[in-house]
């Protein structure tokens, strides 16, 4: 079996501690590397990867729970591709080489399942941040131009292809358990920017949020539409639980009546 380290940015310890480090198999992690209050997410990451001892690295966020099993689903379909690709950057949700959403979690924010199920692992485009399992032997890191806490899963994406490593959706089910959001915050925007600078002579790449293009013309046509639309109802947005092993238990108890139907 493969030593995972686990490196997390954090804000919140109450969020960290009812979530993430709440799932079952962070016994099995080979260490944990936490990183807290640093100015974005490639920073606070970097320093993470130069702390962790495992050859996989999972980096997830502090709202996110793992239930019990899904490191050994990881670990399987890591087993899978290593006979026969050269893999850099893994993921639990992310947007096809053709465009279609790949992976299958839950998201509180959301309140619904997001993804399509899989039965092997798919290669993508670009991967949400939610978690990213990173391949230490490829020497890929963070870049730490890039502002603040978003887009950084897809910047991991492009710079492993321009390297000519694969990267890849897998389904291993977790919950996101967020706050929902009516609008991608100005700091998005931000991001976004830096990554069409940047990586400009390989867009169009289409990313769980929104298509990144070269002039950026997806991008406004969003933000327009974001000012323009009448604001969702407040019962349109999900919330974060406080107790998201229970929130497992009664998805699987509804997947498990719904199957018997």
């Amino acid at each position: 079996m493969s030593s995972f380290s686990l490196i997390c940015a954090v804000n919140d310890e109450e969020v960290l501690n009812t979530n993430l480090m709440a799932s079952p198999d962070i016994k099995e992690m080979h260490d944990i590397v936490l990183q807290a209050n640093a100015r974005s997410a490639a920073i606070a990451l970097n320093e993470g990867i130069r702390k962790a001892r495992g050859d996989i690295l999972i980096f997830a966020h502090q709202d996110v729970f793992l239930p019990e099993g899904w490191l050994n689903t990881v670990n399987q379909a890591i087993h899978c591709l290593n006979r026969g690709s050269n893999w850099a950057v893994l993921g639990v949700l992310g947007i096809s080489l053709h465009g279609r959403g790949c992976g299958y979690v839950y998201s509180t924010g959301l309140k619904r399942y997001v993804g399509s199920r899989m039965p092997e692992p798919v290669p993508v485009q670009s991967l949400d941040e939610m978690v990213l399992i990173l391949n230490a032997c490829k020497g890929i890191e963070f870049d730490e131009g890039l502002p603040g806490f978003h887009l950084y899963g897809t910047d991991l994406c492009l710079t492993a292809r321009a390297l000519d490593y694969p990267c890849y959706a897998l389904e291993a089910f977790c919950i996101h358990n967020s706050n929902g959001q009516r609008t991608l915050p100005p700091s998005f925007w931000t991001a976004s920017v830096y990554m069409r600078r940047k990586w400009a002579r390989l867009l169009p790449v289409k990313t769980p949020c929104i298509t990144l293009t070269r002039w950026g013309w997806p991008s406004l046509k969003d933000r327009l539409k974001t000012r323009l639309s009448l604001i969702p109802k407040p019962e349109d947005v999900g919330r974060r639980v406080r107790d998201p092993a229970a929130l497992y238990k009664q998805l699987q108890l509804y997947n498990q009546t719904k199957t018997s139907l």
